[in-house]
């Protein structure tokens, strides 16, 4: 439940609007024997403060001894596609050390239009099931949806204060008639405006089992705004299989750019973390960078299952369907990956 909270200086000024979600989190049985008579009962209840959107720390950038036990929220509801996202994370990218996070917003005035898949009693009772196995390093936590606010808001929110390393949102690609691609759905739109930690947007089923080499092919696409694309690298960088995995760096720079300061941070980072099959490409952009990445990351014979990229949401604040990034999560094939400024 989420509410709001006026506050008032002593002259009876308003200062501040806070908004507090109130979450329980479910209890998950210890065996599928007890899904059917499982009482969503609550364990504890948090209140989450969101004055204002507060991007991503340093910490969630650390290297990989920092983030060795890195925590992955993932945001479901009765979608196969959020299913998706559940199966990556624990089958491909889920360490010993590392912990889960699963978040469903439901709404109860809508709940009983919804059909059988998506009602909030199937959600719950499907994830309670999924999550036995990982019971000693998961939690799952649900709120009823605010209506005046979208539900990734929500979301983000407890993402920012659990901490979460990672935000993995199910695609159901675009909002409009039989898929009309004008405009991306409206949580995705808010993820790349608003999101506080690196977010995986989960396309199409995903496992390394399934590919020819038994590896991942990752593109990082880099521009001349270098630090911030290196800070994208490292985040994701941490899930590359060393050895399995495949890693294309490919930088759009400008004509007059005389050293290529990404080339050597990508080295940097294919060093330390021991990737052994990588390749980079430095083009000079002769038109819109966005098209170009696309065209390279649609066109490439082998295709990739990750393209990462990094965006500054207030770049296009204005405007923010001027940023390249949303043809690119609207058009590209493969997963998208993507950090926000921190500034």
């Amino acid at each position: 439940m989420l509410r709001e909270i006026n506050f008032v200086d002593e002259e009876g000024k308003e200062v501040v609007e806070e908004k507090v979600h109130e979450s329980i989190q479910v209890l998950i049985p210890d065996n599928e024997n007890l899904i059917n008579d499982m009482k969503i009962e609550i364990l504890k209840r948090e209140k989450y403060s969101n004055l204002q959107t507060t991007f991503a720390n340093d910490s969630l950038f650390a290297r990989a001894e920092d983030t060795e036990g890195s925590l992955f929220a993932i945001s479901v509801d009765g979608s196969n596609n959020s299913a998706q996202g559940f199966e990556l994370v624990t089958t491909e990218f889920l360490k010993e050390k590392s912990s889960l996070l699963v978040i469903h917003v439901f709404s109860t005035e809508m709940d009983h239009s919804y059909n059988y898949q998506n009602k909030k009693d199937t959600v719950l009772y499907n994830y309670a099931a999924r999550l036995i196995p990982y019971k000693a390093k998961s939690s799952f936590i649900v709120e009823n949806r605010e209506s005046k606010i979208h539900a990734l808001e929500q979301v983000n929110s407890i993402v920012s204060n659990k901490g979460a390393n990672f935000l993995v949102l199910g695609y159901r690609g675009i909002k409009g008639p039989k898929g009309c691609n004008r405009e991306l759905s409206k949580g995705i739109s808010y993820a790349l405006g608003n999101a506080v930690s690196p977010v995986i947007i989960v396309k199409e089923p995903t496992n390394r089992k399934k590919t020819q080499t038994g590896g991942f092919r990752w593109c990082f696409i880099m521009d001349k705004q270098y630090s911030n694309c290196v800070r994208a690298f490292q985040a994701f960088s941490e899930l590359v299989d060393s050895e399995k995995d495949f890693v294309f760096g490919y930088s759009l720079l400008p004509s007059y750019i005389n050293f290529d300061l990404n080339k050597r941070e990508f080295e940097n980072e294919i060093n330390y973390r021991g990737i052994k099959n990588y390749e980079y490409l430095m083009e000079e952009y002769t038109k819109d960078p966005g098209k170009m990445a696309l065209e390279k990351v649609n066109h490439n014979n082998e295709g990739f299952d990750f393209v990462c990229i990094y965006n500054n949401p207030k770049r296009h604040k204005d405007n923010p369907f001027t940023n390249e990034n949303v043809d690119i999560i609207k058009i590209c094939v493969s997963n998208i990956c993507f950090v926000n400024s921190m500034r």
